[in-house]
């Protein structure tokens, strides 16, 4: 009964960690979307940085991972683009 026992508690665990763990398709979802997003944060005029962090980042997210948290540091030497508007350049005076 024992055997029994621990075979049935067992296999209730592999099923209960094998639904917490996120899928690998929501793994390689999340790199893919990490990538597109950091690409295009680099690509505009700020030039940012970009590192992941949170759970994505830290290995704990569990079940599905519907967000991923996305640092972007801006350094200084950003400039303002001569022919822009006004609006633009009081924004551009605050990074």
């Amino acid at each position: 009964m024992s055997t029994l026992l621990n075979y049935l508690l067992t296999k209730n665990f592999e099923y209960f960690f094998y639904r917490l763990n996120p899928a690998s398709t929501f793994e390689e979802d999340a790199a893919r979307e990490y990538g597109a997003v950091s690409k295009l944060l680099k690509s505009s005029v700020l030039q940012p940085e970009c590192f992941l962090q949170g759970s994505y980042k830290q290995d704990t997210a569990i079940h599905c991972i519907n967000d991923i948290d996305i640092i972007a540091l801006c350094g200084g030497g950003i400039h303002c683009p001569s022919n822009s508007s006004s609006s633009t350049k009081f924004l551009y005076s605050f990074l």
